[in-house]
């Protein structure tokens, strides 16, 4: 074989092998350089726990939490509790403490968040991807109104990149109760108490499971007089009437998801008729066979119909949803 063949097809095979080399390192920094999507939240919100906009702004943010699941490997924590707030510089509406996370393809994500924002949260489980945390029911004009959200993702090249939807459930029951009068005369109320439930629990958000679970704390039993007063002012002459109704309590009650049959829980009251003697009432609320357990989310509105030294429960329960807002 000639020996100018057999350099050019040295050349060919040098020009070759210096091609590869050139193409993998110009390769590998494509692969580096692609664009990557920071991960973001939405400025959407359907929930209650705010009257405006401002209600939003000024509240102490949302507790963020994340799992992400590799295709082939362990779950890991992209958010433990990082605190989302109202952000009007930013092109969704909200922004989060600390350094930006980016969505990485072949991945499986969980989110949960929590309404108030609560930096003592610590029980963030990546295995199960829940968070478990203990609330305490409180009256007030100002209760807290604990609210949750899960959302699930698989994230794949050139996947949904979008803002992660944070429209939050409340997390409790509302209680409302109210009264009329139906007896044969004018009546005024004093002494109202509502008794015989747990007061603090413990909350389990499960996002792999897209779930709520509560489990109370036998040791809040709520007594008589304690926590849950009625109107110190009571109800004076309330008129004979099918249709008027009046409030028991000042405020809502947001209570602790529980059972309500083979319990207790019972409200109590001193009924003072015009013209008659005063008597007490203590009416349980398993009498209405209609509610078995108080739910999450649902607001339990409890009409106490007052006859002649008797008394009577009708309850509706309503699905928790006063208003939506859209942060802007």
């Amino acid at each position: 074989m000639p020996i100018f063949a057999m350099n050019t097809n040295k050349l060919h095979i040098l020009i070759f092998a210096l091609a590869v080399a050139i193409m993998i390192p110009l390769s590998g920094c494509r692969k580096h350089n692609e664009e990557v999507s920071a991960i973001g939240f939405t400025s959407e919100v359907t929930k209650s726990f705010v009257n405006s906009v401002d209600d939003v702004k000024n509240s102490s943010g949302i507790s963020i939490f994340a799992t992400r699941t590799p295709d082939e490997g362990e779950p890991t924590a992209v958010f433990n509790n990082r605190c989302l707030s109202f952000d009007s510089g930013s092109a969704t509406g909200w922004s989060y403490d600390g350094s930006l996370e980016y969505w990485i393809p072949g991945s499986e994500y969980h989110f949960i968040s929590i309404f108030p924002y609560d930096n003592s949260l610590s029980s963030y489980n990546v295995a199960s991807k829940s968070i478990s945390f203990v609330y305490e029911s409180t009256y007030s004009s100002a209760p807290v109104d604990l609210m949750y959200a899960y959302n699930h993702r698989t994230y794949l090249p050139d996947g949904d990149d979008s803002p992660v939807p944070v429209n939050l459930n409340h997390a409790t029951s509302s209680l409302v109760f109210k009264v009329r009068n139906v007896s044969t005369s004018p009546v005024s109320i004093s002494n109202i108490y509502l008794s015989g439930l747990f007061k603090k629990g413990t909350c389990t958000v499960n996002a792999a499971a897209s779930s709520i679970s509560w489990a109370v704390d036998p040791d809040t039993k709520v007594t008589t007089g304690d926590v849950y007063t009625g109107k110190t002012d009571g109800l004076s002459n309330l008129p004979i009437s099918t249709s008027t109704m009046y409030d028991m309590f000042k405020y809502k009650i947001l209570a602790v998801p529980q059972q309500v049959s083979e319990t207790d829980i019972s409200i109590s009251a001193r009924i003072i008729p015009d013209g008659f003697t005063a008597y007490d009432i203590n009416g349980y609320l398993r009498s209405n066979a209609s509610v078995q357990t108080w739910e999450p989310g649902k607001n339990y509105i409890y009409t106490i119909s007052i006859t002649d030294y008797k008394i009577a429960f009708d309850v509706e329960v309503l699905d928790w949803i006063e208003h939506e807002i859209t942060l802007e």
